[in-house]
């Protein structure tokens, strides 16, 4: 009985060196893709940030377009409400006076 208890041991120490050895191997694996994780999340930002840059120029560019299509036609307006005010809408006596 004894031998079997003492043979017991000798496979249950084994099994824990086996077991023990595993667990190392996947440790390793696990800190290796870790290690790879965290390198794609670093690209994966590095090309986000690149993105946004590129998009916020973009934006800034159109938005500065806007804008200087935005007064132009403003100064068109105002330059066709002149007119009509000038050769319409002036009071007629103040025309005939001038003239």
């Amino acid at each position: 009985m004894r031998s079997e208890i003492a043979g017991l041991r000798d496979e249950i120490a084994s099994l824990r060196g086996d077991f023990g050895a595993e667990f190392t191997v996947l440790r390793s694996e696990i800190a290796g893709l870790r290690t790879e994780f965290k390198g794609e999340l670093v690209s994966l930002r590095g090309e986000f940030r690149e993105d946004m840059a590129e998009f916020r120029a973009e934006t800034r560019t159109s938005i500065a377009g806007v804008r200087t299509d935005m007064k132009e036609g403003f100064r068109q307006m105002d330059v066709r409400l002149r007119f009509l005010e000038e050769h319409f809408f002036l009071d007629q006596s103040a025309k005939q006076a001038s003239a």
